[in-house]
């Protein structure tokens, strides 16, 4: 039986990594900074030219000493119009919000000095391109890198369209910024990515937005390595000898280079009285938990409110909302809420794409492939649950038809509760799932990437990321493993995530650390495994370990060793 067309989507393996890798790979919200950008002129008449850049980031992983090239493919996308483009490389940087900055090295108002940069290895086949209708150009990206360097370097290369426009027009400059990523093969670098400091501030009205509160956290990286972390930040508030728990805010997943301090805020979408608070906040690095921070606080907060609005723990059954359909079918599940607090809220009810579909593509294959969140009602939208009360809630899929439908779909249910003066009482989550019992559900997993990282004497961080190419969830774990090339392990590590459900075009990460001190010296496999679904995939990491004044070293080779490199003894923990 033939399956609909992209029903499954298959890559090969560099295809998919490279895919991947543009997709969420990266931590970073946004490969790609587009700025529309006015030039001078007599009319209001707005003229642009549009373009495509592919890759939307750049990875490298070459040795020291090496030069390498890739290609940067740009497109016009103009059926009618020639495009000029202008290509140069600068210093990548980061805000304190964690976007990308594209920093002119000429520019001496900035201080670089403490960013690990690779601009100066930077060469390009062109600086300027131009392009017709339609047309695909290559411009060589050529990265020559020195000896004697180890660890992270970044560049950015903005590509822009050169401000002319046809007399009486006003010329929109349209620009990308694509990040360079450098990882030097060998030594591991050292991952220095630390919490240091927790916050919360009272934000006051403005035209954007109404008054509400804010938590931050402040993390530096003082290593040589690029992380990509998240977080959480819990507000509790003193009320008598215990403490009340009001409301918890994640901190979204991003990227963090050597050399920067990021402070990542977060809005709780609500005010908050003054009083005397706790934040207790968790770093994760890699998917592992990396440190923790408690702090007290005595808070300023809105001056004109006394109440204090926590969370209400609304209860959802089921948790997963499941349902079968096919194309141009109707169905109908029901959910139920309880609020089990001792106050009535308002609840407003919504439906989303859910995080890990937005923007997210593989080949051709895009999240919203996978979403029902268009073609999904949810009824009542709003209500008033009484303290204590329960009632239920319907949900009505209306699957569209298509020529090639997916085999899930999903959909993240909203529901928001507030108080009787407004203020909001948090949020709660439910997820849809959509099965078409007529395509065939298939979970395969892919490896993306495995690093190794010196976090401190004898001991390495190792990090790896995976890939869920299939067209369905699920639920992974991985560990790691040390072994000779005969087969022998020396070391075995669970490894920790934070990605719990993995939808599909996923890429959960993976960390732990493994000990080196009792490890004899020679050649050895490192091996990354991702379990899931009664299936599991691999990435393998060709390392050395050596005894170096007195402490262990371990050096990434390119090749796998031989069996004459094998320690002369070993044994499985």
């Amino acid at each position: 039986m033939g399956e609909p067309e992209r029903k499954r989507p298959k890559l090969s393996q560099a295809a998919g990594e490279a895919a991947l890798r543009h997709s969420r790979v990266n931590p970073q919200p946004m490969q790609a900074l587009l700025v529309a950008a006015a030039v001078l002129a007599t009319s209001g008449v707005a003229y642009s030219q549009g373009f495509m850049v592919k890759p939307m980031s750049m990875e490298f992983t070459p040795r020291a000493g090496q030069t390498v090239e890739k290609a940067l493919q740009l497109r016009n996308t103009t059926a009618d119009h020639p495009t000029t483009l202008l290509i140069r490389a600068f210093v990548l940087g980061q805000t304190s919000a964690g976007s990308w900055q594209a920093i002119d090295p000429a520019n001496e108002k900035v201080d670089t000095s403490h960013l690990r940069s690779c601009y100066d290895w930077v060469g390009l086949s062109a600086d300027s391109v131009d392009i017709a209708p339609m047309e695909v150009k290559n411009v060589t990206v050529r990265l020559k890198v020195p000896h004697g360097v180890r660890g992270f370097y970044g560049a950015a290369l903005l590509v822009q369209t050169k401000p002319e426009a046809p007399r009486g027009m006003i010329a929109l400059v349209i620009r990308f910024l694509i990040p360079v990523r450098v990882r030097i093969q060998g030594p591991p670098p050292r991952e220095r990515i630390d919490l240091a400091d927790v916050g919360m501030q009272h934000v006051g009205e403005s035209e954007k937005h109404p008054p509400t509160t804010e938590v931050s956290l402040q993390v530096n990286n003082d290593g040589q390595s690029f992380g990509g972390l998240g977080g959480s930040v819990t507000v509790l508030r003193q009320a008598g000898e215990r403490w009340q728990r009001v409301a918890e805010a994640e901190i979204r997943e991003r990227g963090i280079i050597p050399g920067v301090t990021l402070n990542l805020t977060e809005d709780l979408g609500r005010r908050l009285p003054s009083g005397r608070y706790k934040l207790q906040a968790a770093l994760q690095v890699g998917g592992r938990l990396k440190g923790r921070l408690e702090r007290e606080i005595d808070f300023e907060g809105d001056p004109t409110i006394s109440t204090l609005a926590a969370d209400v723990p609304l209860m959802l059954q089921p948790p997963t909302v499941s349902m079968k359909a096919v194309p141009a079918s109707t169905r109908s599940a029901v959910l139920t809420v309880q609020n089990p607090s001792a106050e009535a809220v308002r609840v407003a009810c919504g439906l989303a794409v859910p995080p890990g579909l937005t923007g997210v593509a593989m080949g051709s294959v895009t999240g919203n492939d996978f979403t029902c969140a268009e073609w999904t009602e949810v009824y009542p939208a709003s209500f008033t649950l009484a303290a204590g009360g329960q009632r239920n809630i319907r949900i009505t899929v209306k699957f569209p038809h298509t020529e090639s439908p997916q085999a899930n779909y999903y959909a993240d249910l909203h529901l928001k509760a507030s108080y009787p003066d407004g203020q909001s009482g948090g949020e709660t989550q439910a997820m849809i799932w959509v099965q078409n019992p007529k395509a065939e559900s298939e979970a395969t997993g892919q490896p993306i990437s495995l690093m190794i990282a010196e976090e401190q004497e004898d001991k390495y961080a190792v990090t790896a990321q995976f890939g869920n190419v299939g067209n369905v969830h699920f639920t992974p774990t991985a560990a790691a493993a040390l072994a000779t090339p005969i087969g022998s392990v020396v070391a075995r590590e669970e490894l920790e995530t934070t990605a719990g459900r993995v939808l599909p075009l996923g890429t959960p990460r993976f960390s732990g650390v493994i000990d080196f001190a009792d490890v004899p010296p020679g050649g050895y496999i490192l091996t990354a495994t991702m379990k899931y679904a009664d299936k599991e995939t691999s990435k393998k990491l060709p390392i050395r370990v050596e005894m170096v004044e007195g402490r262990k070293v371990v050096t990434v080779i390119e090749k796998m060793p031989a069996e004459a490199e094998a320690p002369e003894s070993s044994s499985v923990p």
